[in-house]
């Protein structure tokens, strides 16, 4: 995006100054500093949109793990010997407790001097080097609001802010350091729970007995039923209700653990203690009157159903359809007013939204800075009607404002990997396996959703107590994975031994990704990798893959389309049983969506896409939207892409898919062997009706439009008309084999100059028997397998201009090129390499050697095996 606006703009500049010396010399800058920002981190989180992407391969990553290892060795080693810290031994677990358990009793600069007291005191504990994408992107937010705090229009006012935010986002890493086991996890669950449960009992007190000021918060002339909004110890109703999001969700979990417990006894007084416990978050919540934290919570709990037991479904919703009948009208009425402008609470939100887009047509790029001050001295000149605000009311409009689009794509960056990670952990827990690991990561998930969503609605991190929880919260679902031994492939250890190499590919006949994928298991370092392959079930390929003595495993639903949640969900049940969701795991996916998606949810070490296919692109896929779209859907869905040609890597950079992400390695196949050409030519006149001594020409591709036999069938005619003696083999099957035999009927050389046997299975024997062979594709031609068996044993080829075929045939070097969809032209390139012997002959030569330089299947292979490596490709 940043890129290629800067290149725009670069474009209006060299239109006059591009030829010049000065010219010249700002290109080559800007070509090195395009270079740089390609290369960079911030580069690919801001061009790609997926900040988690090989995050821990990348140059920032190992600048940051140096920095903290010498942070975390010599200054922090100084640190700890000293006689304050050996005062302090364990003190932060204790501290850290007492933070969780009573942020919401205390004042904010309390809490920030009892988190400082934990980060010190933590410099006396053993050191744990453990991070991953997650912690390293949570540490760029922090150094990127520190750059926007020190920038802002504001700074005295926006450091401050920072400087809380800081500390309070460490929290997270304080909670990851806590929490080393089940038992651990346990109490810092049960203190978040505890705390969110006497919260909540003041909460019911104000309902009740309180002195509570509710009418600030309430329009009173449409709501005349309600006199009081709960806020208990946090100041603000909608704030003590974006807190109980996150703190329902793992009452629930506990609740639910209590089958754990051992004897009977223990499990009623836990049971009891939890639903009391829920009971009175779900009643404060529901006094809250907040509109937006109802329907959160409401998103949660499906979200929370669907992942522990989606028997409960059924369950969740009759009692979403009974529920309304039991509470009071004046909730309903409140309830089914989300959206009413007429209400001064909705109307006054809208109004800041349209001042806060206003402001961000100036300031989207790199933000005001952060915090009310910052706020207040921008916001004014922008403000929607003279609606005054302190806040966007927003999330994610606020971050934006604050810290740009830069700021705001690492935080959108965290929370995908947040829920990426608790995804994996979850698809990777055994089935119907639910343990207190499982239950509470659930938990977080379905918090952090609910929360977030209500974000939507309004600034939930205007409270720096509820922001402190909040990246609690994303910790304690961190260490729950990390207790059940799951952890995301950036941070788990290398298994020894061979890697496990999954392919999955969903060609239910023998096509070009098939032939690819059988080359490849020829070829392949089996003491390197154990290979395995799943495919559509009833496949052709399944007894050719079994032959190469790889396993195979067949799928439902593959076939039929690319992306199917029952495909995903029978791919990852394979994969986790296959032992491929581990860090050094690949998984290489052959236009299979399902089987990218499902790689990705088990957690795979790496998982690869490759593009077989070169496509006239549609204007919905070049469109803007459509090209954020397949590069969001490609950046998310594999971490590196195989293009089998420049032209099949022009076609997914065509259509938004990052250039970085792409490497071209060329198909290549196992040479034919030469054969008696006369004994196969008896062969095949007997069984076909070819004619013998005359020239024979074949092109071998399914019998599709898009492969454009009917032009070769014209061009038949074209050359019979002219007096010139060929033959033509239209090889293979399809829908478009009767309508090629009426063309060839209708122009009347079927069976005279145009053979049309169907599929043929003797491949090496027909390359044998012809002299020349043709691809005459304007569709989907990438790297013709055909082309390069026929250049193995140095047969001249006639190819149309269209995808990778230029890049395997060099006009006048090993065969002609000609237009697409040109039968003269065609006819032409056959009677001058017919009528010119020399040119023949050297092309036979030129074909023999481009190809054992370029294309065997060997290389294909090493090519492979190296971009799996990391390492140079040959």
């Amino acid at each position: 995006m940043i890129a290629s606006l800067a290149a725009d703009i670069w474009r209006k500049f060299s239109v006059g100054y591009g030829g010049s010396m000065i010219g010249r010399g700002l290109t080559r800058v800007q070509q090195r500093l395009r270079g740089a920002w390609d290369r960079s981190f911030c580069g690919s989180v801001i061009e790609d949109g997926t900040p988690a992407l090989a995050i821990s391969q990348s140059r920032s990553y190992d600048i940051f793990r140096r920095i903290g290892a010498f942070f975390s060795g010599k200054v922090r080693g100084a640190i700890a010997g000293s006689a304050i810290m050996s005062a302090f031994g364990k003190m932060h677990i204790l501290l850290f407790f007492a933070l969780v358990a009573l942020a919401p009793f205390l004042p904010t600069m309390v809490c920030v001097g009892l988190a400082l007291l934990t980060i010190v005191s933590s410099f006396a504990a053993p050191r744990e080097s453990r991070g991953g994408s997650l912690s390293f992107l949570i540490a760029m937010f922090i150094l990127i609001s520190a750059l926007y705090a020190f920038t802002s229009v504001a700074p005295v006012g926006s450091v401050k802010v920072w400087a809380v935010y800081a500390v309070f986002i460490i929290m997270y890493f304080m909670t990851l350091r806590t929490i080393k086991d089940a038992r651990g996890l346990a109490i810092m669950a049960n203190t978040f729970v505890a705390s969110g449960i006497l919260v909540s009992l003041y909460g019911i007190y104000q309902q009740f007995f309180g002195n509570n000021l509710g009418h600030a918060w309430l329009d009173e002339e449409m709501f005349t039923g309600i006199a009081v909004r709960v806020y208990s110890t946090l100041e603000n109703p909608n704030v003590l209700g974006e807190y109980l999001l996150l703190t329902i969700p793992m009452s629930v979990a506990l609740l639910w653990n209590v089958r754990a417990y051992s004897g009977r006894l223990k499990r009623v007084f836990a049971a009891a203690y939890y639903i009391f416990g829920t009971g009175a978050m779900l009643l404060c919540m529901i006094f809250t009157q907040s509109r937006g934290c109802w329907l959160a919570l409401v998103v949660s709990a499906l979200i929370y159903v669907i992942f522990i037991d989606k028997r409960l479904l059924a369950l969740f919703f009759i009692a979403l359809a009974f529920v309304p009948s039991l509470l009071p009208q004046s909730i309903i009425d409140r309830f089914a007013s989300i959206g009413d402008l007429s209400d001064s609470s909705t109307s006054y939100r809208v109004f800041i939204w349209f001042g806060t887009l206003n402001m961000l047509g100036d300031f989207w790029a790199y933000g005001i800075g952060l915090g009310a001050a910052a706020w207040a001295k921008i916001y004014p000149f922008y403000s929607y009607s003279m609606i005054t605000a302190p806040h966007a009311h927003n999330v994610y409009l606020q971050v934006i404002s604050e810290m740009g689009i830069v700021g705001l794509t690492v935080f959108v960056g965290i929370i995908v990997v947040f829920f990426g990670k608790m995804l994996r952990a979850y698809v990777r827990t055994k089935r119907g396996v639910r343990t207190l690991g499982t239950l509470i990561s659930v938990a977080a998930m379905a918090g952090v959703a609910g929360f977030l969503m209500q974000g939507a609605f309004d600034y939930v991190w205007y409270n720096y107590r509820v922001f402190l929880m909040f990246w609690v919260a994303l910790g304690i679902g961190a260490a729950a994975v990390r207790v059940q031994g799951i952890d995301d492939g950036n941070t788990a250890e290398a298994s020894s031994g061979k890697r496990k190499l999954v392919h999955i590919i969903s060609d239910t006949n023998i096509g070009g990704a098939g032939r690819y994928l059988l080359q490849f298991l020829k070829e392949c370092s089996r003491d390197k990798y154990d290979v395995a392959v799943i495919l559509p079930r009833g496949s052709q390929l399944k007894a050719a893959i079994e032959r190469e003595g790889a396993e195979v495993r067949e799928v439902d639903g593959l076939a039929e389309k690319s992306f199917s949640f029952k495909a995903v969900s029978e791919i990852a049940a394979i994969l986790r049983e296959m032992g491929a969701g581990k860090a050094d795991s690949i998984v290489h996916t052959h236009g299979a969506l399902s089987g990218r998606i499902a790689a990705k949810l088990v957690g795979a070490g790496l998982v690869v896409y490759t593009r077989h296919s070169v496509f006239e692109q549609s204007a919905v896929l070049t469109s803007a939207a459509g090209r954020i779209i397949n590069k969001i859907v490609n950046s998310l869905t594999a971490d590196k892409i195989i293009a089998v040609a420049e032209a099949a890597k022009k076609n997914l950079v065509d259509t938004g898919v990052p250039s970085r992400k792409i490497c071209v390695i060329y198909n290549g196949v196992t040479p034919l062997e030469r054969v008696d050409a006369s004994e196969k030519k008896a062969q095949f006149a007997e069984k076909y009706g070819l004619r013998d001594n005359c020239p024979t020409l074949a092109i071998i591709a399914r019998l599709t439009e898009v492969k454009g036999q009917r032009y070769v069938i014209e061009a038949a005619k074209i050359l019979r008309d002219r007096g010139v003696d060929a033959q033509f083999i239209i090889a293979g099957t399809g829908e478009e084999k009767d309508a090629l035999k009426e063309l060839a009927e209708k122009l009347d050389v079927l069976d005279g100059n145009v053979f049309i046997p169907g599929f043929i299975r003797d491949v090496e024997g027909l390359m044998n028997i012809i002299d020349i062979q043709i691809n005459a594709s304007h569709g989907t031609e990438a790297a013709s397998l055909s082309l390069l068996e026929g250049m193995s044993i140095g047969l001249p080829a006639i190819v149309s201009d269209y995808g990778g075929n230029t890049e395997l045939i060099e006009d006048g070097v090993n065969g002609i090129v000609t237009r697409r969809r040109d039968p003269e032209g065609i006819a032409n390139a056959v009677e001058k390499l017919l009528n010119d012997e020399a040119l023949y002959s050297s092309m036979r030569v030129d074909g023999k050697r481009i190809f054992d330089e370029r294309f065997t299947a060997k290389t294909m292979v090493r090519n492979m095996e190296n971009f799996y490596e990391n390492r140079n490709l040959t």
